[in-house]
């Protein structure tokens, strides 16, 4: 491993983290669905992350200076990278699985639990990388925004609005690479964090691998054959994505400050770093919001507003939560205009849905398609079950947007599974 260098200045956590991260961190807290969840998973929380304790020190080994010199020097040399002074337990858990995580405990502590297999599979510099990952979520505070219990809260009790849920897993990938950025502070090498996404990928060691550059062709053509269908489910970005996005920050101008012997010159400003992973991050998360100059948004928010509000009143009766659901994915506006179109003539309503569907089929990729899908399934499930007149609403929905049947079907089955944490 060559030698780790002391960052030229303090790392500033509001350059670090990726703006999207922190402006959806500031909405969601702001929403009071939200922030009542949170409060009520409260003391729950508490309670599971001292079991979690209670279960590592009853099963896995935790790491001091004297057990595992080798991976206690690791942790510290993170920590002094970032300057991390709050106290970490380290545990190592029996596990053929490539796994980690990091959870706060009441008294501030933060306890940081690896795989076995990851230690082995890992080389110094990849753990670098993995440690310096888990202390980023601490270092930002991820987990006072409980992303995974709180999608499995809604999924059982309804309630999230689907844009809410659906913006909850967009920051939840958001968080993924500010805390990837952490990781390459400490490893400082963005080839050293794509050899670690490639070995969690695989599971295998170092010396069955060769270039690492061939990965990106991976995704490109995941892109061309599945697109949104496996991301806006998703907690964590794919993994070729994630190599792409530390890539993006090695070459800002905000690195190169930090570590001017390593980075050379800079390819990208701080703006357009940040700029360019937002992008990047579209490529799993095609929400219009993601982009100020979105075509069609218009059009896009109509057809959001007529397909809810048909798709709520098929079953016989509409909720309260089922309007705010509508109004959630669209606006306001668009609702009430189409709420008065459908109330004068409901055969011009769906008449008129059809015809927004195929305009957008003509002119907006399949991912952004396949969103607007996804969030008229999570308004049907609303009240936790998809009728069969859902369903049939739903397909017909797919085809004015020229989004395939068997797309529908297999998106269907994930949300009825749960699947939307795939984590």
């Amino acid at each position: 491993m060559d030698k780790i260098l002391m960052p030229a200045k303090l790392p500033d956590d509001d350059m670090v983290r990726v703006h999207r991260d922190a402006f959806l961190a500031r909405k969601l807290t702001a929403d009071q669905s939200v922030s009542s969840m949170i409060a009520e998973l409260g003391d729950g929380m508490a309670s599971s992350q001292l079991s979690e304790r209670k279960n590592q020190m009853a099963g896995s080994l935790r790491v001091t200076p004297a057990i595992s010199p080798y991976v206690w020097k690791l942790l510290d040399a993170a920590k002094r990278v970032l300057h991390f002074d709050t106290k970490v337990d380290l545990y190592v858990e029996c596990s053929n699985e490539m796994n980690a995580f990091c959870l706060p405990l009441p008294d501030g502590t933060i306890c940081v639990v690896v795989s076995s297999e990851v230690v082995k599979v890992l080389n110094p510099a990849e753990l670098l990388f993995l440690f310096g990952h888990e202390l980023g979520h601490a270092v930002l505070r991820h987990h006072e925004l409980p992303a995974s219990a709180l999608i499995e809260v809604s999924r059982d009790k309804g309630c999230l609005s689907p844009a809410m849920a659906l913006k909850l897993l967009s920051w939840s990938r958001c968080a993924e690479v500010s805390a990837d950025r952490y990781g390459l502070l400490c490893c400082q090498n963005p080839g050293v964090a794509a050899r670690v996404f490639i070995k969690l990928a695989s599971g295998l060691p170092g010396r069955f691998l060769g270039e690492t550059s061939d990965y990106h062709e991976q995704f490109d053509e995941w892109k061309k054959v599945s697109e949104a269908e496996d991301g806006a489910l998703q907690t964590h970005p794919l993994l070729p994505l994630r190599v792409s996005c530390c890539q993006t920050f090695a070459c800002s101008e905000y690195f190169s400050e930090l570590f001017p012997t390593l980075s050379g010159e800079a390819k990208f400003t701080n703006e357009e770093a940040d700029r360019r992973t937002a992008e990047q991050l579209c490529q799993m998360d095609p929400d219009p919001e993601l982009m100020d100059d979105a075509e069609h948004i218009d059009e896009e928010r109509e057809f959001l507003a007529l397909s809810g509000l048909l798709l709520i009143c098929s079953d016989g009766q509409v909720l309260d939560e089922e309007t705010a659901g509508v109004v959630s994915i669209s606006t306001t506006q668009h609702v009430a205009a189409a709420t008065a179109l459908l109330q004068c003539d409901a055969s011009s309503g769906e008449e008129r849905t059809g015809q927004i569907g195929r305009f957008l089929a003509e002119r907006c990729e399949l991912s952004r398609r396949i969103a607007i899908i996804v969030k008229l399934m999570m308004l049907a499930a609303i009240d936790l079950e998809i009728a069969e007149a859902e369903t049939q609403l739903l397909h017909a929905f797919a085809e004015a947007l020229n989004v395939p049947d068997l797309l529908v079907d297999s998106l269907l089955q994930r949300l009825l599974d749960g699947d939307a944490l795939n984590i």
